[in-house]
């Protein structure tokens, strides 16, 4: 039982070791994205952003590696770059859900609500229910005093996702703001012990 382990650790070994060889004998631009999202796991955006670009000028750019450049920039807190590359790998992939959720979540990061609200407006009959653009509406409809409307998206979105401490939180905060206390309680109530269990 031992050496049964023993021997099949090391086949596991021997496998790893020559996949890693093969893909190092040939570089290609996938082991160059790859390279670029570790960069950007270590936190280093500006090397991550440099592999992306070399990419991009040797013509093998893929939404994937757009999408990097988005997120690098957004860390960066460079809107500009961030928004226009997240479009680039939305132009690339258009009916991605999640290509979709990172362009509002980019605007979101920047205070751009009016953006957030008309791009939502368009996603929602796509991805109906999507959280994530559901979250991202009722926060910019909150941020542009839009209160109730962002409760009925919340609510909308706590019916596929009744435990999602961020609807709960973010219904918290506006029932707070309307002065409705005690539904503020409960909301923050509920999400402290989704989190205390989590």
């Amino acid at each position: 039982s031992y050496m049964k382990l023993i021997s099949t650790l090391l086949f596991f070994y021997l496998l790893t070791t020559v996949s890693l060889f093969s893909q190092e004998s040939k570089p290609t631009a996938g082991s160059t994205y790859f390279q670029a999202v570790e960069e950007y796991k270590l936190r280093n955006y500006p090397k991550s952003i440099e592999l992306l670009k070399a990419l991009l000028a040797e013509g093998k750019a893929t939404y994937e590696s757009y999408a990097l450049l988005a997120y690098n920039y957004d860390k960066l807190n460079d809107f500009e770059n961030a928004y226009g590359s997240i479009g680039e790998a939305r132009k690339r992939k258009p009916d991605d859900e999640n290509l979709a959720s990172d362009t509002l979540g980019i605007l979101a990061h920047f205070k751009k609500w009016k953006a957030v609200i008309e791009l939502c407006e368009k996603f929602i009959p796509q991805y109906s229910t999507n959280p994530e653009i559901r979250y991202f509406y009722a926060l910019a409809l909150a941020q542009r005093g839009a209160d109730k409307t962002a409760l009925s998206q919340i609510e909308k979105a706590k019916a596929n996702n009744p435990n999602d401490v961020r609807f709960l939180e973010l219904e918290g905060k506006i029932y707070y703001a309307l002065k409705n206390y005690d539904k503020a309680d409960v909301s923050l109530r509920w999400a402290t012990s989704i989190n205390d269990k989590s």
